[in-house]
């Protein structure tokens, strides 16, 4: 008996165990257009506003180019997606199909910035790189380049993640690994993309993927809602009995 009692205790408890998910690992290039993310501009690490419009293609007057954008699929700042097997050419930009492209506008809070939202509480960890996507190196012999930054963003309050410049050659870049923070059910991560000086060369890259572990309050489906009456009860009745039955004595 007192067996059949562990066994019915353990099986509850792995019940309710599996209501706790396995870590859930997003990917900002496969997610684009997608929830949890949203796009915008302005100042990175203090105002976001989402772009007015979204284009499913013919950004820059390409076919497979989709992007957000404020006024016309043809102004700055933007955030886009090569959603073609290719890669695109437009200006002196090459933008491959692994990358969300990001370029910043010509005046101060025309930061590029793409938006993810936790749904659930937990530790977020990313791991990624922005990468240069400009073969022109003016202004300053590509020395001008671009501020990329991380934020996370809980109500109006704005902590940095990640702060650092991409300057040189055409898919030069920079990395950022291990980066870990905890977000409340509702909080952001913004990923920032400023144009530092001169915007016109700015065409930058972003690869990443944001990792949680997450865990809801366990609320039991009824197949353990079940699993735990029915041991509630064998252990209860097991219990009358051990009360109720007199010793014999031989």
């Amino acid at each position: 008996m007192r067996k059949s009692i562990a066994f019915l205790i353990a099986a509850t408890s792995l019940g309710l165990a599996a209501q706790a998910p396995a870590a859930t690992t997003f990917d900002v290039v496969a997610g684009y257009n997608t929830a949890p993310y949203s796009y915008g501009s302005g100042t990175g690490g203090s105002t976001f506003t989402a772009f007015a419009l979204n284009f499913a293609s013919g950004c820059q007057s390409r076919a497979t180019f989709a992007c957000h954008a404020d006024s016309s699929q043809f102004n700055l700042p933007v955030v886009g997606r090569n959603t073609g097997p290719g890669t695109i050419t437009f200006a002196t930009v090459s933008l491959p199909n692994n990358v969300l492209f990001f370029h910043p506008g010509q005046v101060t809070a025309q930061d590029a910035i793409m938006r993810f939202t936790a749904a659930t509480a937990g530790q977020y960890t990313l791991n990624g790189n922005f990468i240069r996507l400009d073969s022109t190196l003016t202004p300053n012999g590509g020395q001008d380049g671009i501020l990329a930054s991380i934020f996370r963003v809980s109500g109006s309050a704005y902590s940095s993640l990640y702060s650092n410049t991409l300057v040189g050659a055409q898919n030069s870049s920079i990395a950022f690994a291990g980066l870990s923070t905890t977000l409340a059910a509702g909080d952001h991560l913004e990923f920032v993309v400023n144009r530092r000086s001169a915007f016109n060369t700015d065409g930058t890259g972003l690869q990443a993927t944001i990792t949680t572990n997450a865990i809801q309050s366990a609320v039991p489906e009824p197949a353990t809602w079940a699993m735990m009456l029915l041991g509630f009860g064998v252990i209860g009745s097991a219990l009358r009995r051990r009360r109720t039955t007199k010793p014999s004595f031989i």
